[in-house]
């Protein structure tokens, strides 16, 4: 009796999530897991340049050329699949494909000593980072990648549940990885249980991941879990609708019962005071160390080099440095104790797109939106919306205030949002402050009534 072979069913797509945690690493372990992180620089760096080099053939190729001179047509048309595929067969030609981007990394790993250091799919997930980046730049979709310089290649992952795999030895979680044991240190309390129920799920792939902390290396693990992220037990979705309308600095949230207005991310002010007092005290140690550098008027001659960097000035950089990491780390607390307690009441969240083009001061306006970055916020509130339960509606038009005329933004009346906005929330404009003035102008009646009597917006607003 003869049996058909079973064809393989193709890779399902299924949601994920991460779950991190501390890795307690001997000196023996770190040291070893460094040298293997500058191995797999210098294979992305092999792969990168590997990569823009085939682009530039690719590209001045007259395969390339004849595909670019076919008519595009709409979208999924006829006309436009056989560009899509013109252009796909000048890729192959070249190898300019992330499987010979592939296959160049492992002849390169096994050339040298890198091979003694780096398996199979860690070296093909390097890789395919490097043709990434390369890829991304040939599209257009952003500037040209460059290259890692040392101690600046900081993760390292595998893709499948091998080479870096997550197993539980003497009944504890670890990593391993080439013959390294990695423990993970949990959270004794984990009150909520979220760490125990993040491991009952199947892991997809390991990543290891090196950050620099108080001035000393520290080594966390990222599992990559299928499935949504366990909800605890306070977050639970509520029935109501909430509009919520961001701000650079500010961000108003409206519902059928109450409405907020509130500073965004208040804490992250405080870190950038700090780092603009040891950017200075960095200037001013370069400045001295480098006086060939700078003319007599105090500024900086073309061409020249700073070479010189004091004990000084490198102590400042690390303090930079820990600021910086200490500014993303509030700012990503901020973003998700605010994301929690939306979700947490709302059933269906509406919220305006991002970035917000701003008419008026648009140097403050931006200073502020790239240090409290609104658009991540919205970005974990997408990721966050199902484990709650909740739905997001995004409108289509940009949040963008009516007096915007940047070839980015579009001109649009601010009619849909209701209300009648007051003459004197005119100078908010700038921040797009305007349509949450419209809002808690027709929603609070008694901000209403204190505005008509005194003229003028409250204080506490």
């Amino acid at each position: 009796m003869s049996s058909t072979p079973q064809v393989p069913d193709p890779r399902r797509k299924t949601p994920s999530f991460i779950a991190e945690f501390p890795a307690a690493v001997s000196a023996a372990t770190a040291y070893e897991l460094a040298v293997r992180l500058d191995a797999a620089r210098q294979v992305y760096n092999a792969c990168l340049g590997e990569a823009l080099r085939r682009r530039e053939q690719v590209r001045s190729s007259e395969i390339w050329r004849a595909a670019g001179a076919m008519p595009k047509g709409l979208k999924s048309s006829k006309e436009s699949k056989a560009r899509v595929t013109a252009f796909e067969s000048a890729n192959e030609d070249f190898g300019f494909t992330s499987a010979s981007i592939q296959k160049f990394a492992e002849s390169c790993r096994d050339a040298c000593w890198i091979g003694e250091h780096l398996g199979s799919h860690d070296t093909q997930t390097t890789s395919l980072r490097a043709f990434k980046a390369a890829q991304q730049y040939a599209f257009g979709k952003r500037g040209r990648p460059r290259f890692k310089g040392k101690g600046r290649f900081n993760s390292i992952e595998g893709k499948t549940d091998a080479v870096i795999v997550f197993r539980w030895v003497d009944r504890r979680p670890a990593v391993r990885y080439l013959g390294l044991t990695l423990p993970l240190v949990l959270d004794p309390r984990d009150k909520d249980g979220w760490q125990r129920q993040a491991l009952e799920h199947r892991t997809k792939y390991v990543r290891i991941v090196r950050r620099r902390m108080h001035g000393k290396d520290r080594w966390r693990v990222q599992l990559v879990q299928e499935g949504r992220s366990p909800r605890k037990s306070w977050q639970k979705p509520g029935q109501d609708t909430i509009g919520v309308d961001l701000g650079p600095s500010v961000i108003a949230a409206v519902s059928g019962t109450e409405a907020t207005l509130e500073p965004f991310c208040p804490g992250v002010v405080d870190f950038e005071k700090e780092a603009r007092v040891i950017q200075r005290a960095m200037d001013r140690s370069r400045r001295a160390t480098n006086r060939e550098c700078f003319n007599p008027n105090g500024t900086f001659k073309a061409g020249a080099k700073i070479k010189v960097r004091s004990h000084r000035y490198r102590v400042h950089r690390d303090r930079r440095a820990e600021t910086e990491r200490k500014l993303a780390a509030e700012r990503k607390r901020a973003h998700g104790e605010l994301v929690n307690r939306i979700l947490a009441q709302a059933e269906v969240v509406k919220l305006e797109s991002f970035p917000i083009v701003p008419c008026n001061d648009a140097s403050a306006a931006a200073s502020s939106a790239a240090r409290r970055e609104p658009s991540s916020r919205c970005s974990s509130a997408r990721l966050k919306a199902p484990a709650f339960g909740s739905s997001r509606s995004l409108p289509t038009r940009r949040a963008c205030p009516s007096t915007a005329t940047t070839p980015a933004s579009t001109r649009r009346s601010l009619c849909p949002r209701g209300g009648t906005c007051l003459p004197t929330a005119r100078r908010f404009r700038g921040t797009c402050t305007r349509g949450i003035w419209r809002v808690l102008w027709s929603t609070i009646p008694s901000m209403r009534a204190s505005a008509l009597r005194t003229g003028r917006l409250p204080n506490s607003y």
